[in-house]
C-alpha cells in the first residue's frame, strides 16, 4: 500500500491523497486487529504453560528470581551513579518480563471472569424454566393416593 501511494504522488496525482487518511485508517485498524491476535496467542500459550503444577512452581522460580531477589553485588558495589543505574536497569528489564507474564496472566483470568458473569446474567435473564403443567387427573390421583 505504501509503495502505491508513493506511485501516486510521483505521479503527480496528489488528488488521489484525498483519501488517504482512511487508508492509513483502515491499515491501522488491520495491523491493531492483527497484534492483538497475537497477544491472545501468547496469552493461551502462558496459560497452558503457567496452568500446570510445573509452570507455577516455574512462575514462582521466575518471580523469586527478579521481583523478590534482594540487590545483586552489582547494584550495592555501584560506585558512580552510572554504574547504578546500569545495574538497576539490566534489573528493570529482567523484572519487566516477568511483569508482563503476570499481567497476560491475569488479563486471561479478567476475560475469565467476565465471560462468566455475561453467561450468569444471560441465564438469570432468561429466567427459570417454566412450571410443567400437571393435570387435573395426574393431581386427584396423588391426592388419592394413587387410586382411581
Amino acid at each position: 500500500m505504501f509503495e502505491q501511494i508513493l506511485e501516486t504522488i510521483a505521479g503527480g496525482g496528489w488528488s488521489e491523497l484525498d483519501g488517504l487518511g482512511d487508508k492509513f485508517g483502515k491499515m491501522a485498524r488491520e495491523q491493531g486487529a492483527a497484534e492483538r491476535q497475537e497477544i491472545e496467542r501468547q496469552t493461551a500459550i502462558f496459560v497452558e504453560t503457567f496452568g500446570t503444577d510445573a509452570g507455577k512452581k516455574a512462575l514462582d522460580i521466575l518471580l523469586r528470581m527478579t521481583l523478590l531477589r534482594q540487590p545483586d553485588e552489582a547494584e550495592t558495589a555501584a560506585t558512580t551513579a552510572e554504574g547504578y543505574a546500569l545495574a538497576k536497569a539490566r534489573r528493570e528489564g529482567q523484572n519487566s518480563i516477568v511483569f508482563m507474564l503476570l499481567a497476560r496472566l491475569q488479563q486471561h483470568g479478567e476475560q475469565q471472569r467476565l465471560a462468566a458473569e455475561k453467561a450468569a446474567a444471560e441465564t438469570q435473564q432468561a429466567g427459570p424454566a417454566p412450571p410443567r403443567k400437571v393435570s387435573r387427573r395426574s393431581s386427584r390421583r396423588k391426592q388419592q393416593g394413587g387410586e382411581q
